[in-house]
C-alpha cells in the first residue's frame, strides 16, 4: 500500500524519533490491520493556487492507494511579525523577517521561554501577518481534493483544522482565531460529505479539550506520544476511506 501524505513541518521534520513520526506509527497499524506492506511518500504543502496542479502531478506518477492530507490552523491563524513586517515595510522590512524567520528556526533558540515570550509580547504590540486567508485555504485545499478524487480507485482522509497550538497572545485573538477555523473546518466538512472523502474534524479547539495534545519545546511540534495518538486517529480514518473504494461499483 502506498500513502500520499501531504503534511508540514510535523510531518517532515525529524524533531522526533523517526520510529516515532506520525507516518511510521501508522504505517505499523496498516500492516497489523490490513497484513499489507505500508510504504509512505511525503509532501510537505503549502496552501498556494499552484498546489492542487502539483497533487494532480504526484497522482498521475506516483499512483497512490491513500492520500493523507492535513490542514493545519497555523496556515491562516498564526500571525507572524515578520511577515508583516515585510509585506509592510518592503526591502527594510523583509531583511528584519529574515532575521526573525531565522531566530524561530533555530532550536536552542525557539525552544525558549523568553524567546516565546517576546514574540507573544511583539504579537500584541507590533501585530502579525497570516500566511493565508481562510478563503484562499478553502479554495485551495478543496481544488486538491477534487484533483484527488478525479483519480480512480485512489481513497482519501482529510484531516481538517484542529488547532492543538494556541496561536492567539490574546482571548479576543483566539475568538477570532477559533471563528476563522470554524469557518474552514465546515466549509472542507461539507465539502468532503459532498464527494465522499473520509474526514476528520473537530468542533472544539483541540488546545481546549482534555486530550490537547503535548508538544515540544518549541510549542508547535507534537511529541512522539502526540504523534502516536494523531496516528491512532488516522488509522480508523484511512481503513473507513479503503472501505469506501472497496464499496464503489
Amino acid at each position: 500500500m502506498k500513502i500520499l501524505r501531504l503534511g508540514n513541518s510535523n510531518d517532515a521534520e525529524g524533531r522526533v524519533a523517526p520510529e516515532e513520526m506520525t507516518h511510521r506509527v501508522l504505517e505499523r497499524a496498516l500492516h497489523e490491520a490490513t497484513g499489507e506492506d505500508v510504504e509512505t511518500i511525503i509532501k510537505r504543502t503549502w496552501p498556494t493556487p499552484e498546489l492542487p496542479r502539483a497533487v494532480a502531478r504526484w497522482m498521475e506518477t506516483l499512483h497512490p492507494d491513500v492520500v493523507v492530507l492535513r490542514v493545519p490552523a497555523f496556515w491562516f491563524n498564526y500571525e507572524s511579525v515578520p511577515l508583516k513586517l515585510e509585506r509592510k515595510l518592503g526591502r527594510v522590512g523583509k531583511s528584519l523577517g529574515d532575521a526573525g524567520f531565522k531566530a524561530a528556526g533555530t532550536p536552542w533558540l525557539a525552544d525558549n521561554a523568553v524567546f516565546h515570550a517576546g514574540r507573544r509580547l511583539a504579537q500584541v504590540t507590533v501585530g502579525g501577518a497570516t500566511n493565508f486567508t481562510p478563503e484562499e485555504v478553502i479554495e485551495n485545499v478543496s481544488a486538491v481534493v477534487r484533483a484527488v478524487v478525479r483519480t480512480e480507485g485512489a481513497a482519501m482522509m482529510l484531516s481538517g483544522p484542529g488547532a492543538r497550538v494556541n496561536h492567539a497572545p490574546t482571548r479576543r485573538a483566539q475568538a477570532r482565531d477559533e471563528a476563522r477555523r470554524l469557518l474552514v473546518h465546515h466549509a472542507l466538512r461539507e465539502l468532503c460529505q459532498q464527494v465522499h472523502v473520509e474526514y476528520l474534524g473537530t468542533e472544539v479547539a483541540r488546545f481546549r479539550s482534555a486530550a490537547a495534545p503535548k508538544l515540544l519545546k518549541d510549542r508547535l511540534h507534537n511529541t512522539g506520544e502526540s504523534n502516536a495518538a494523531t496516528a491512532a486517529e488516522e488509522l480508523g480514518a484511512v481503513l473507513r476511506a479503503l472501505g469506501r473504494v472497496a464499496a464503489t461499483p
